[in-house]
């Protein structure tokens, strides 16, 4: 049996940052947001070696994306660290930028 691809907190860093590099904003903040949580979850999903599968969750798209996410990352992290609080860290950045908005 196949061992299970692990990933530690800077790898989730790295990749968080990764998909969020190649941004272009569509002029919906909202749906920005859940197409960056997409992309998140893409590239987390494609190092893990899990296919692209997400579980009914929620009444929204952006809760389905953060609540599989959330559940596959800390089912595989080799450490402790805020599953959600790192792609949501790149994704505000992102969006602050492109909709002239500060940081918080």
């Amino acid at each position: 049996m196949e061992e299970l691809t692990k990933i530690n907190k800077s790898k989730y860093e790295e990749l968080c940052k990764e998909a969020c590099g190649n941004f272009v904003p569509s002029g919906d903040r909202n749906r920005d947001e859940e197409r960056l949580l997409l992309a998140v979850c893409r590239i987390v999903y494609k190092y893990l070696k899990e296919p692209l599968d997400f579980i009914p969750a929620g009444d929204t798209t952006l809760y389905k994306y953060q609540y599989n996410l959330q559940r596959l990352v800390l089912a595989r992290q080799t450490e402790p660290f805020d599953t959600l609080e790192i792609p949501g860290k790149y994704i505000l950045e992102v969006l602050d930028r492109a909709y002239n908005l500060e940081s918080k």
